[in-house]
């Protein structure tokens, strides 16, 4: 049998082979759109404006990051938890998908019958998770909400498509004892995070410990604290470069972005 990393080189190569041609690209656009995906990949760029180029941004997220998730990642949670610990659900997620409309105009674009393959998705045959599985997922990965009394404040960007921003909406559901809050930095990619937006989220979170305040995070507030810590700080480091930065804190919730 094939290992994970095969597998991974033709899941590429089948999305690869489908961004060549409208079906394939209007079925990508489907996928992105079950697994809500922000449609946006990399830092420094601008959010894309049409369905087309939202699209084109999920093929870049779904070949250079969650493949590798999707497959190295899962087989490596199989092997802890001793079994598959996930279930399909159909074509049910994509009901409440919030780029529905992107899907639509992309199949009608390519001729496709979107009800067509909606209703593929639900006569497939159905994969069930191994119930030792998912009690150990359940056990180790599954946040129980409990802030012990302490305040939290996470912090995510809204074109993040590794870990998609509605995981904030999922956390903040079972949060129940303890002070969350949530601040966003409107910017494509996984943690790209200025270090003068780091600094200033910390900086906040210690002002709440120090004090006792609560409440949303300020999206204002936050910007003014980075801002002013100067230019040196308001850049973003990968393996790209150094790309300066203005901080980009908003008040946006991760399932209207």
């Amino acid at each position: 049998m094939a290992g994970p990393t095969a597998a991974a080189g033709r899941l590429r190569a089948m999305l690869d082979a489908a961004q060549e041609t409208p079906q394939g690209r209007a079925r990508i656009a489907l996928v992105a759109a079950l697994g809500d995906l922000p449609g946006w990949a990399g830092a420094g760029t601008p959010r894309p404006s049409g369905p087309a180029a939202r699209e084109a941004a999920d093929h870049t997220v779904l070949r250079d990051q969650l493949v590798d998730l999707m497959v190295s990642g899962r087989a490596e949670l199989i092997r802890r938890a001793g079994g598959n610990p996930a279930s399909t659900s159909g074509a049910a997620r994509f009901r409440d998908a919030p780029r529905q409309d992107d899907v639509v105009r992309l199949y009608a674009a390519a001729g496709l019958d979107l009800t067509v393959d909606l209703a593929r998705l639900d006569a497939a045959p159905p994969v069930t998770a191994d119930p030792a599985a998912r009690a150990y997922v359940a056990r180790f990965s599954t946040p129980t909400g409990d802030l012990h009394g302490r305040p939290v404040l996470t912090l995510h960007t809204t074109g993040d498509g590794l870990a998609v921003p509605s995981h904030e909406s999922a956390y903040a559901a079972v949060v129940h004892d303890g002070d969350l809050a949530q601040a966003f930095v409107d910017r494509a990619g996984h943690c790209v995070f200025s270090t003068g937006e780091l600094v200033a989220t910390v900086e906040e979170l210690a002002d709440r410990v120090h004090t006792g305040r609560s409440g949303p995070a300020d999206p204002a507030a936050l910007a003014a604290r980075a801002r002013a810590l100067g230019p040196e700080l308001n850049v973003h480091v990968d393996e790209d470069g150094t790309l300066p930065v203005e901080p980009a804190f908003v008040g946006a919730t991760p399932w209207s972005t």
